[in-house]
């Protein structure tokens, strides 16, 4: 089973990243991961096809996922780990998640990588200037027939995925330069002299 799945499924490649523990029905569970960085699962319960686990990649890279929400209009919602959706690089600081808590709404979140998660709202004025700077990005790409060009694909309509990918971008650069600042910044001793080795 393990070469079948471990070498090529359609035009992905899988690498063999390791098992994990027996489930309690005691079926072996395999981890593989693409060039992208998604993991896919497979089990012995399933039979040798692997499977595209967003939230196995989610934890895999160290991002926090949320596991429950509290929309602005309602009570508290249970976020299960399955069909959760990714916007953004997983080898980066901070990507975008996304995923519906009922037939017509989703929650979305920024998740910084070893970090937090943050609910990802226009309602927050920081946020809302993610937003506009993401669709000022894709505005500048708009062409004379009024197509917007991302990542080799082309639109007449602005997709969100493309602006929620711009965004991971976007915090992942803030957020880099404010953890490099944190790492360099020492407290002021009172000199202007470096501290002696």
């Amino acid at each position: 089973m393990l070469q079948k799945v471990g070498q090529v499924m359609g035009k992905i490649t899988l690498t063999y990243i390791g098992s994990a523990e027996e489930d309690a029905d005691g079926y072996q569970h395999f981890k593989f991961i693409t060039d992208q960085g998604y993991v896919y699962t497979a089990s012995t319960r399933y039979g040798d096809e692997a499977r595209q686990d967003p939230h196995i990649t989610l934890v895999h890279w160290q991002f926090p996922v949320p596991t429950f929400f509290v929309p602005s209009h309602g009570e508290r919602v249970t976020l299960h780990p399955h069909s959760w959706q990714i916007y953004g690089d997983l080898r980066a600081s901070v990507v975008v998640i996304e995923r519906a808590y009922d037939a017509k709404h989703t929650a979305v979140f920024l998740s910084y990588k070893g970090g937090e998660v943050k609910v990802l709202s226009k309602r927050d004025d920081e946020l809302k200037d993610l937003f506009r700077q993401a669709r000022d990005i894709l505005e500048e790409s708009k062409d004379e027939s009024g197509f917007y060009h991302y990542a080799g694909a082309l639109s007449k309509t602005l997709q969100t995925e493309w602006v929620y990918e711009i965004i991971s971008l976007i915090a992942g650069a803030v957020y880099d330069v404010k953890r490099k600042l944190a790492e360099v910044t020492r407290p002021f001793n009172g000199t202007t002299e470096e501290p002696a080795s």
